[in-house]
This record gives C-alpha cells, sequence and structure tokens, in this order.
C-alpha cells in the first residue's frame, strides 16, 4: 500500500476509502508533495505573559520551529516560557544546542563529551546571539525525556537558568557514531558520553542488562513536591556537583527537577482499551451518528469547545456521550479488572494532558502546564 501510494512529487493518485456508515466507496484524487513532519507540536499563550511551546523530538528543523514559535509568541507579549520536553527522546545535539543557545548569555558552556580517545571530545559554547536571553523559563520533563531533551534541561539547570519541573529524566547520554555497510546498512559504535556543564554525566549505568536499565527509569520512587535543594536524592552516593548559584545536583542518572510531579499512571484496564483501540473507534462511531447534530447545535469550533466541556452557555452535555460511550466501550471484549498497583507508564501527565489540550484548544490557555507550588515566575 505504501509504494503504490508514494511518488514524486506534484504527481497524482486515486484511492478508494472505506467510511462507516456509508455503503460505497468514496473515491479521492490526491496530488502528492512533501508532507512536513513537524517536531514543534503546540504553541500558544496561557496568559497575557505565559508562552508555551512543546517539542516532541529534536529533527534537523527544530531549532527554526522553535525560534518561529518563540518569535510568534514575544509578538503576543510573552515574558515568560514553558517548554514542554516531555516524552522527548531526544534526537540532533547540534539542535539541541541551538535551543539552548538562544536562552542563554555569551560564553556559558552547555555541554561538553568525553570519550576514551581525545579526538571524540568536544565541547559546545554559547554564542550569546540568542534573542530570548531574558524569558523567565521553565522545562517540563518526565521519565521518557531522553538524550538530547537531557542535554538542554541539564544546562538550563547548571547555570539557573530557570526550574526544571516533572520526574527524573530517562538518563540517556551516549555519542554514537554511525558507520554505513556496503549492503546499504549500518551499525553505531558508542564514542563517548554526554556531561553537563556542571561534570555531570547523564547516562545511567547499565551494567549489560538492557531490561532492567530501561524498566529503572519508570519505577523510581520519587515524592512530589519542591526539590529546589535536591533533598530528594541526599541520602544518594551519586557524585555530587554545583550549579552557578552553588545549589547542588547530582550526577550519574538523569536529570532530577526541582519541583517534582509525578506521571499520571494507566490501570490494567485502560491499557488494554488503548492497546485495542477503542477510544477512537468510540470517537468515530459517535461522529458518524452525531456529526450533524453535533454541528447545527453548537455551530463554531469555539462554541464546541466551550460547550461539550460543560462551562458554555448552554451547557447541557454531549447528546447521547454517557450511554453510547458505555456500550461502544463494551463491544471491546474487554474485562475491567483490579488496578495495577504499580500501574503503567503514560505519556499523557499532569500537568495539563496533551490529549485534552489537542482535542479542546480553546481551553489550552485555560490550563496550567505548571503546578501551583511551583513559584518561579515573579
Amino acid at each position: 500500500m505504501q509504494k503504490k501510494l508514494r511518488g514524486p512529487k506534484g504527481s497524482r493518485v486515486k484511492v478508494s476509502i472505506v467510511r462507516s456508515g456509508m455503503r460505497e466507496l468514496l473515491d479521492f484524487e490526491i496530488t502528492r508533495d512533501k508532507i512536513p513532519i513537524y517536531t514543534v507540536d503546540a504553541s500558544f499563550m496561557i496568559d497575557g505573559q505565559t508562552g508555551y511551546v512543546s517539542v516532541n523530538r529534536f529533527a534537523a528543523k527544530t531549532h527554526d520551529e522553535f525560534l518561529a514559535a518563540v518569535t510568534k509568541l514575544s509578538g503576543e507579549g510573552m515574558k515568560r516560557l514553558v517548554l514542554d520536553l516531555r516524552s522527548n527522546p531526544g534526537g540532533y545535539l547540534e539542535q539541541a544546542y541551538k535551543l539552548v543557545d538562544e536562552m542563554m548569555p555569551r560564553g556559558r558552556k552547555i555541554v561538553f563529551t568525553k570519550g576514551r580517545r581525545p579526538e571524540f571530545d568536544d565541547e559546545y559554547i554559547s554564542s550569546g546571539a540568542g534573542k530570548f536571553k531574558d524569558v523567565t523559563l521553565i522545562i517540563l520533563v518526565n521519565a521518557s525525556s531522553a538524550s538530547a531533551s537531557e542535554i538542554v534541561a541539564g544546562a538550563v539547570q547548571d547555570w539557573d537558568r530557570g526550574l526544571i519541573i516533572g520526574e527524573t529524566t530517562f538518563g540517556k547520554g551516549l555519542v554514537q557514531r554511525q558507520f554505513d555497510l556496503k549492503d546499504g546498512s549500518a551499525f553505531r559504535l558508542t564514542t563517548a558520553r554526554y556531561y553537563t556543564p556542571s561534570g555531570r554525566l547523564i547516562q545511567r549505568p547499565y551494567d549489560h542488562d538492557k531490561a532492567k536499565y530501561a524498566r529503572a527509569a519508570f519505577e523510581r520512587q520519587e515524592t512530589e513536591g519542591e526539590n529546589v535543594s535536591h533533598s530528594e536524592e541526599r541520602d544518594s552516593t551519586r557524585p555530587t556537583y554545583k550549579t552557578m548559584g552553588g545549589r547542588i545536583v547530582y550526577g550519574g542518572g538523569g536529570i532530577t527537577p526541582d519541583y517534582i510531579v509525578k506521571s499520571d499512571h494507566l490501570t490494567e484496564y485502560t491499557v488494554q482499551l488503548r492497546s485495542r483501540n477503542v477510544f477512537l473507534q468510540f470517537a468515530d462511531k459517535y461522529l458518524d451518528r452525531h456529526g450533524a447534530e453535533l454541528k447545527s447545535r453548537y455551530g463554531k469550533r469555539g462554541q464546541i469547545c466551550g460547550r461539550v466541556r460543560g462551562d458554555g452557555p448552554d451547557a447541557g452535555g454531549t447528546p447521547g456521550a454517557g450511554e453510547n460511550g458505555r456500550r461502544d466501550i463494551q463491544t471491546g471484549g474487554l474485562r475491567q479488572g483490579p488496578p495495577l498497583h504499580q500501574g503503567v507508564h503514560e505519556g499523557v501527565h499532569r500537568p495539563e494532558p496533551l490529549g485534552e489540550r489537542r482535542l479542546f484548544p480553546c481551553h489550552a490557555a485555560r490550563g496550567r502546564p505548571v503546578p501551583e507550588g511551583a513559584r518561579a515566575f515573579p
């Protein structure tokens, strides 16, 4: 299927679509084009002074996308920035460096690498050419934030440039070099490790047990609340370092936040529902049945956002949602069991779940991506 759909830019392809609730196939003619996959997937103003930008990974154009987003928000009055790196697995080191460089004064070490051989050693120093050096900064992270995300968070924390909020990051800080083979395959060789400006090693030890290494990031027992003095790690045997402001921070395993906000967890039943795509199937069937009714009743998109959530002028709930929702979910053939005590790690977290932000964009500005206890902004 993929091979038939792909082709030269500007060429056309005919496709027939099966749509739920319709007997006949729907025929379309599509003009092929380049489809950009953006790494900045959300940017908006939370209030009159606070901007929010979500970066889902670091790819070739991430810096350009980030700069465009914060420039736009700055034009709307942004004085404070919440940078969301939750569940960002990393990517290009250069792009992470450029992003931090936008917010750092000149001459600050952002990250450095150490290898077995000196030719693999390197360091990245801020240029001072950034346009947002005075913007108050908060960075959101979680256990799935890794690699380049940890470089950004570590630099900001070590220079006391902003505060980190969330949970301890994954702890992946290896530099790998790719070698291409004649048959088209390739292998990657680890040549060095990433260190934060204060000298902290980002990489967690894995002792040849990859499964245990991956699992441990999501099994940490952290206490929610303020951690500016990093007392959460005080009894640790991990090496200690100091930030520019003299705060003690710890190395040897990811970046521990200044305010700890733990991720939500799903029950086993909810995990089964998600794995079988039941929620999307329900939404699809529901819109097939009630789409016309919703449009006639609520009108424009902004009105739907207010009234479906129950805070609009005619908030009477969405027609038929409760009973139809129960009936459709039951068709998944799942039996609800007891919740798992340890839970299952999930990428939709407090504060302000991503799914709700995307489904209800007009409510995004009313959310609070920074917990109430985090008094980082004056």
